[in-house]
């Protein structure tokens, strides 16, 4: 042990001559290192002796700003619909089904998590989205995120209720919405008040007949509400001047 200690000590305290022919190998090969008696002093030499190269902007590569979120889906999500991130904040989003579904295929069971989801301004915009993934984030966000694409205007009379009665029908699920009148509120079931809660809407009846599926009942009930005839429609289908009486003839206080 002594002799190999002094051996090193010898190496390493060397003639400066050897170490700068050694330097001069490297620089000319790279490989010669694996050769030189004095690798740690080489190493020195040559970290000294270059240069520091500029750092480049890669033009590829973005730096991401303090508060700035960093999600491309997010991202893609804010360019589509408009909306700022404080509006996104401020939607009213519900996760109305949840279950677990079971593939079978040859290699086996593979299970999902399934989410059916809605999202909604409180003031006429209604959109539902579905996701199934394997694990329970990702098929809730994936949920979240198309009913945020799917947000439609829904009409509302007097921004409160609907025009009129309209039906629904998807699967064994049968339903009819109604309009009622101001202070009535909304008196449904649960599945059905989460989604005019959402829309904005104050004064609802909606009765389900037939299957209650939950599934098919929030995909019925978002039909109806797209489907509602307004009367501007009907004026112009009958060739007619549509006139608000109320206004006309009572001065607007009914």
């Amino acid at each position: 042990r002594a002799r190999l200690a002094a051996e090193a000590e010898e190496i390493t305290e060397g003639p400066a001559e050897t170490n700068e022919v050694e330097f001069l190998k490297f620089a000319k090969d790279p490989r010669n290192l694996f050769n030189a008696k004095n690798e740690a002093a080489l190493l020195n030499q040559a970290s000294e002796e270059a240069q520091e190269l500029p750092k480049m902007a890669d033009p590829g590569l973005r730096y991401a700003k303090e508060g700035e979120d960093t999600d491309p889906h997010m991202i893609r999500l804010l360019q589509t619909t408009g909306l700022d991130k404080d509006g996104m904040r401020r939607l009213r989003i519900k996760n109305l089904v949840l279950h677990r579904v079971v593939n079978q295929t040859r290699m086996g069971k593979i299970s999902s998590i399934y989410f059916l989801t809605i999202a909604g301004n409180q003031n006429g915009l209604l959109g539902i989205g579905e996701g199934k993934a394997s694990e329970v984030e990702d098929a809730r966000r994936q949920a979240m995120m198309a009913a945020i694409r799917n947000m439609q205007p829904v009409p509302r009379y007097e921004g409160r209720t609907i025009f009129g009665e309209v039906e629904g029908k998807v699967g064994a699920v049968e339903l009819k919405l109604s309009t009622r009148p101001p202070g009535f509120g909304v008196r449904c079931q649960h599945l059905i008040f989460e989604m005019a809660r959402a829309a904005g809407i104050s004064d609802l009846a909606a009765r389900v007949t037939r299957s209650r599926n939950k599934m098919n009942t929030v995909k019925a009930t978002f039909q109806a509400l797209m489907s509602q005839r307004l009367p501007e429609d009907i004026a112009r289908a009958r060739g007619k001047k549509l006139v608000d009486v109320r206004n006309v003839y009572y001065g607007g206080n009914v």
